[in-house]
């Protein structure tokens, strides 16, 4: 009398496949930890800079804000990590606690989850840790705040799981551009 045999797989033979596949699943995730990163930053500086230019633009074209009148707007840059970057739309430059009670302050590119930081504030190679750029409405030039001339600023930022982003920027022109960040740089 012959036994009569199920084909099929047993438990053991299953459990060895998923394994194998689960190794192979790690391995090609690691070789694309670094496509990963850059792809991340990518999409951080393409962010910012989109950020920065509706800022510059709503500055150049027009003195009002969501419908209020400003003379000046101000860009906050703060160093550290889940600080946003923040813009005062203000209606007066001449009394500083008119400005602050008439201003309005929003931010773009706003951290959430500690998704960024900016490691490095840098105005004419002179390190900072904030960094505010002062604009007149249809005006392409921007000031800091209590210094005369032109200056060049640059700043980095490390996005959550990505590679750091450098931008740099002239006060004569005030629109940023992604850099290459420098080698001793962290």
């Amino acid at each position: 009398m012959k036994i009569k045999r199920k084909s099929g797989f047993t438990l053991i033979e299953i459990i060895i496949v998923v394994i194998i596949i689960g190794v192979l699943m790690l391995m090609g995730l690691g070789f694309n930890q670094s496509q990963l990163k850059s792809l991340k930053s990518n999409t951080t500086v393409e962010q910012v800079k989109s950020d920065f230019d509706t800022f510059f633009l709503q500055v150049i074209n027009s003195s009002s804000y969501q419908g209020n009148h400003y003379n000046e707007a101000t860009l906050i840059l703060n160093k550290g990590e889940n600080e946003p970057i923040k813009y005062v739309f203000s209606q007066s430059s001449s009394d500083f606690s008119k400005t602050e009670e008439q201003s309005q302050t929003s931010s773009f590119f706003s951290p959430q989850n500690g998704n960024f930081q900016i490691t490095k504030l840098d105005v004419d190679g002179s390190e900072k840790d904030q960094i505010k750029l002062t604009y007149k409405p249809y005006q392409l030039a921007c000031s800091l705040q209590e210094q005369e001339g032109n200056h060049e600023i640059s700043f980095t930022l490390l996005p959550k799981g990505g590679n750091e982003i450098c931008f740099s920027m002239q006060t004569a022109y005030c629109r940023i551009e992604p850099v290459a960040c420098k080698g001793g740089d962290k």
